[in-house]
């Protein structure tokens, strides 16, 4: 009897154990919700984990899962979630897993499938005479379906179009999916100017027909692509690439030479300048190879456009179409704690060939109009556009010298005006070598301080052994309680072609109350109130060659303590064989 008991019990235990399984609850999880598909047939993973035996469908014919079903399992289950390629309008539809009573969807999204052009691209331009190689329109395209024939229908007008040819095509097979269709440009072009061409593109098994417009034009050879190299708030510069040596006037060349124009953002000539061009490379170490020019005394914050006629083209001797760029100044944020700030820019009435050609001379500067009317602000300065427009600039040239009282060059003497605006002789008077003048100062008691200004900026001293020298006005705005404040002077070698590099080492002064306390770029203090500073070769250490692109400034930042309204502040060049100094922005804050 005990044992039958033992055997009814055992037999219990069993069948509760199988009724306990029967009522396991079944379990549903996926790592996504939402599926996202391209145009055209893919498939992605859907991973899912269910304890029970589960199904997968969809009521979207182009959707399809594999497997469609499967057992359950404490595992991660994989399956593969495909759809057919679109040939329509976006679409959205959902794939359903269920096991048991429990159910998930995914909501599967993919993009339409129409074809279609980009905007097709073509060369800038081409030149007159010369023929046509490796050129074509091109056209990226998208969505293309298996089996596409492309068809393209061109026509060319415009007064360059004449010579230049672009064959229709008919049939030509693209490529499914992405691909780019190239149109051959062909021909030699015999007139310049603009042309147009209006492209016909059909695929006819799609019912696909498109019309695509796009320009260029035929330029001389030898017509510039110009670019601006720098935009400061007064001062630009334009580059319009490497100057070919053998391509002056002279030494066989062919003749070449430009029209620059400033104009205003309605298109009034502002400024204009004839550049003859001379084969200036008589050997490949000389440093003027840049087709770059300068415009300075703009107004910041100021609309602009640089204008470049390339003359003497071709056979004909012909001028280029105007090639313009429009151009923006930046507004001039001078800091508020500022006492004195000269940028150099202001002065610069018209432009300067930069590493170009040589610019206009002492002589020239002399018999111009503006000897007489430096100031492009005044109302009878703008009167003048006659003279205005037609008068040379004062370029790199010994033009401020104290070197020499007479003699052509640009001196109180000379041209009073010029003088007077630049260094303020109408606000403090024309006794410049009074040692308690309150201007700027390059002549002390007779002194020769030999400033020459070239391109934003000012040479300090000569190539032949004398160290110019620049001073400060007085401090004033600072009155006379001593304070703290901070000189940032910006300086750098000047380089003569074929020949040197000038001296590295200079010298900054404080004249009057006031003593330097530090400079990071110093290299000896001398005193209290004279520290030797060193700028930044110009010449690569290791080639000898001279940096081509850009004269490379190096800026001193100089403390003082104790300075008053009678501080002023001096920079002279250095004491070896070639003390030229190319000194820029000067600028001194109160702390």
């Amino acid at each position: 009897m005990k044992k039958f008991l033992y055997i009814l019990l055992a037999s219990a235990l069993t069948l509760a154990a199988a009724c306990k399984q029967e009522k396991v609850e079944p379990i549903l999880q996926r790592n996504i919700d939402a599926m996202e598909f391209g145009y055209s047939a893919g498939s992605q993973t859907y991973v899912i984990k269910s304890n029970v035996a589960w199904t997968a469908s969809s009521p979207d014919g182009w959707i399809s899962a594999d497997p469609a079903s499967g057992n359950g399992s404490d595992e991660q289950q994989v399956i593969t979630v495909s759809v057919a390629e679109n040939n329509d309008a976006k679409r959205e539809g959902t794939l359903v897993v269920s096991s048991g009573d429990k159910s998930v969807s995914l909501k599967v999204t993919q993009e339409d499938g129409y074809f279609y052009f980009d905007n097709a691209q073509i060369a800038n331009a081409f030149e007159k005479n010369s023929p046509i190689n490796d050129q074509y329109i091109t056209i990226n395209y998208h969505k293309a379906k298996a089996g596409y024939l492309v068809d393209v229908t061109p026509t060319i007008t415009g007064d360059g179009a004449e010579g230049i040819k672009i064959e229709p095509i008919k049939g030509f097979e693209l490529n499914p999916g992405e691909g780019t269709l190239s149109i051959p440009i062909t021909g030699e072009p015999q007139a310049k100017g603009e042309f147009s061409v209006n492209l016909v593109l059909s695929i006819p098994s799609a019912g696909i027909t498109r019309d695509i417009d796009l320009s260029s034009r035929v330029r001389l050879p030898g017509e510039v692509s110009v670019s601006a190299f720098k935009v400061l708030p007064k001062l630009a510069v334009f580059d319009w690439g490497e100057y070919a040596r053998g391509e002056g006037n002279g030494n066989n060349g062919t003749p070449r030479s430009f029209l620059v124009y400033l104009l205003d953002k309605d298109g009034n000539v502002l400024r204009e300048k004839a550049l003859p061009t001379a084969n200036w490379f008589i050997n490949n170490t000389i440093f003027f190879r840049k087709n770059r020019f300068c415009f300075a005394g703009l107004n910041p914050d100021t609309d602009y456009i640089f204008r470049i006629i390339a003359r003497e083209l071709g056979s004909l001797k012909e001028d280029s179409d105007p090639t313009d760029l429009a151009f923006h100044t930046p507004a001039e944020n001078i800091p508020a704690n500022a006492i004195l700030y000269k940028d150099f820019d202001d002065w610069w009435v018209g432009g300067c060939q930069i590493y170009q050609a040589f610019g206009v001379g002492g002589p020239a500067a002399e018999n111009s109009w503006f000897r007489y009317n430096p100031d492009l602000s005044s109302d009878e300065t703008k009167a003048r556009k006659d003279l205005i427009t037609r008068n040379p600039c004062y370029a790199v040239q010994k033009l401020l010298n104290y070197a020499t009282s007479k003699g052509g060059w640009v001196t109180p003497d000379t041209c009073p005006a010029v003088w007077s605006f630049f260094w303020e002789g109408d606000k403090y008077g024309t006794n410049y070598g009074d040692s308690d003048y309150k201007g700027w100062q390059a002549l002390i008691n007779g002194s020769k301080g030999d400033i020459r200004h070239c391109a934003g900026s000012v040479l300090l001293g000569q190539n032949g052994g004398n160290p110019g020298w620049l001073r400060t006005p007085k401090l004033e705005s600072i009155g006379s309680t001593p304070s703290n404040i901070t000189a940032t002077i910006n300086t750098a070698p000047y380089i003569e072609p074929c020949s040197y590099e000038s001296d590295l080492t200079h010298f900054i002064r404080v004249v009057g109350p006031g003593k330097i306390v530090s400079c990071a770029t110093m290299t000896e203090q001398k005193s209290d109130t004279e520290i030797v500073v060193k700028c930044q070769s110009n010449v690569d250490a290791t080639t000898k060659d001279y940096n081509r692109e850009y004269t490379i400034p190096t800026t001193h930042v100089v403390k003082i303590e104790g300075a008053t309204g009678e501080t002023r502040i001096e920079v002279c060049g250095g004491n070896g064989g070639h003390p030229v100094l190319i000194l820029d922005d000067i600028l001194v804050t109160k702390d």
